[in-house]
């Protein structure tokens, strides 16, 4: 007998904001004190123009400062979502995300577990979605 090859479901509403939103929000939240900021400069492409002008400017400010020597760094773990709004003919989007953000000082015997939303205001540009902000809570 001839297997049948299950079609891939259709795409939701919203499911593109999603794929893009979740691993935005775990790149966005994650970061060193050591690093050189990776976790905004790599997501520059995915920022709408008001997003990327403050993420340089942060980027900038934070690399002026005098280098931390104790280690500090964040990784965090998109757990849940709700879509608040979801209007394409508008151009906008915006999501809440509930983390999970593990915050390690100096030694893992220090680390610091909590939950913290994020809510993520998108844009449509050219066709394509854009984070516009990203508010912690």
């Amino acid at each position: 007998p001839q297997q049948e090859i299950p079609s891939p479901s259709p795409a939701k509403p919203g499911d593109e904001i999603i794929s893009l939103t979740l691993p935005f929000v775990e790149r966005f939240g994650s970061y060193s004190n050591q690093g050189t900021f990776e976790n905004l400069s790599d997501l520059l492409p995915f920022m709408s123009d008001v997003m990327r002008a403050w993420a340089e400017k942060e980027i900038e400010k934070q690399t002026s400062k005098p280098f931390q020597e104790l280690y500090r760094g964040i990784t965090t773990k998109a757990l849940s979502y709700a879509v608040v709004d979801y209007s394409p003919e508008q151009r906008r989007a915006e999501m809440n995300v509930t983390t999970q953000r593990k915050e390690l000082i100096g030694s893992t015997v220090n680390a610091r577990v909590y939950n913290q939303d994020v809510v993520v205001k998108l844009v449509k540009n050219d066709g394509v979605w854009l984070v516009d902000s990203a508010y912690w809570k």
